[in-house]
């Protein structure tokens, strides 16, 4: 039996692989991947109310749009950490 934990070494996530978490109004979208494209668009919470959008580990808030493709969140240019990443949102119906 090969070494490792669950599917380590099998899977590779991309930036659609989001995972969500919410506490007191605020949602914690957890991305698996990181886009080369520079923007991480979030389907599901098109029609949402957001204020504002930041990431754990990074100072600045980000820049964001809302479309009918999704949220789309303008990363920074490099990569805050190796793992997952992890926009907080904010806003009214969040």
């Amino acid at each position: 039996m090969a070494s490792g934990h669950f599917n380590e070494g099998k899977l590779r996530y991309a930036p659609e692989d989001i995972r969500f978490t919410a506490r007191r109004g605020t949602i914690y979208a957890i991305a698996l991947g990181w886009p080369e494209s520079g923007t991480l668009t979030i389907r599901s919470l098109a029609g949402r109310s957001i204020a504002s959008v930041c990431m754990l580990g990074v100072s600045d808030p980000f820049k964001f749009t809302r479309g009918s493709r999704g949220l789309m969140v303008n990363l920074p240019a490099s990569r805050p950490c190796d793992h997952a990443y992890v926009p907080r949102l904010e806003g009214e119906g969040v």
